[in-house]
């Protein structure tokens, strides 16, 4: 998992564009057959991409989470935007469309 500080708006109002980039953009979001997290300190969010294969992914919880599971202080929201697929809840399965 990657990480993002925060930044005072008067240093971002100064920076350059390759800066901002480095600083807000993620450029890799989707890996086949594997899951991609950023950590952002802005509101303590953790942006993830998961591309799945043919076997099921597992949601890691890095220890910076300091957390016993990723879910433990945290609420998800899912977007697909490929084919159908599952999300695996606590034994209950989540049909997903495109």
């Amino acid at each position: 998992m990657t990480q993002r500080y925060a930044i005072s708006p008067r240093e971002t109002a100064g920076m350059l564009t390759a800066e901002l980039r480095e600083n807000f953009l993620i450029e890799r979001l989707f890996v086949a057959d594997d899951i991609l997290l950023t950590y952002t300190h802005y509101d303590r969010m953790v942006v993830g991409g998961v591309q799945p294969g043919t076997t099921p992914l597992p949601l890691p919880c890095p220890s910076s989470l300091k957390a016993d599971y990723f879910l433990e202080r945290r609420e998800p929201g899912a977007l697909n935007v490929g084919g159908p697929g599952q999300i695996l809840v606590d034994g209950e399965t989540y049909e997903l469309d495109h």
